[in-house]
């Protein structure tokens, strides 16, 4: 049983003490406990690759972010060695690729080396009408 305490105004209440006090509607005079729809949990832990796995726009940018990578992976012996740190890959959209670079210098450089980059990818079999070139600004260190 509760015990009784002084509320505002002078009068008792009694202190719900034991009993857990649950959510309710109170229509008529007839208390109607609100129910909630279990919670779907996962109980237990799931890695990064596999989240992206189960679902289906994780999964194609994980795909389109991997070939990505190996495009840049497999143009790398074409770029200047001390050029390479400033180049990254980007995003492809279609036959578009999109690279990435720290500056304006190492933009101007690729720039230069396209047609030679775009030939070596479609030997190496890969669908490609053009490479663009995006310079990051204002990067934080």
């Amino acid at each position: 049983m509760g015990h009784f305490t002084f509320a505002r105004g002078g009068a008792f209440r009694r202190a719900a003490t034991r009993r857990q006090i649950r959510p309710s509607v109170i229509i008529d005079r007839i208390r109607i406990p609100i129910t909630r729809p279990p919670m779907n949990r996962r109980h237990h832990a799931v890695s990064l690759l596999q989240a992206t796995q189960d679902s289906p726009t994780l999964a194609r940018l994980t795909a389109l972010s991997d070939d990505s990578v190996a495009r840049l992976q497999a143009i790398q012996s074409l770029i200047p060695a001390p050029l390479r740190p400033a180049v990254h890959a980007g995003p492809i959209e279609g036959p578009v690729w999109c690279l990435v670079l720290d500056n304006n210098a190492a933009a101007a450089k690729i720039r230069q080396l396209l047609p030679a980059l775009q030939a070596h990818l479609r030997s190496k079999g890969w669908a490609l009408d053009s490479i663009r070139l995006k310079v990051r600004i204002g990067r934080g260190a």
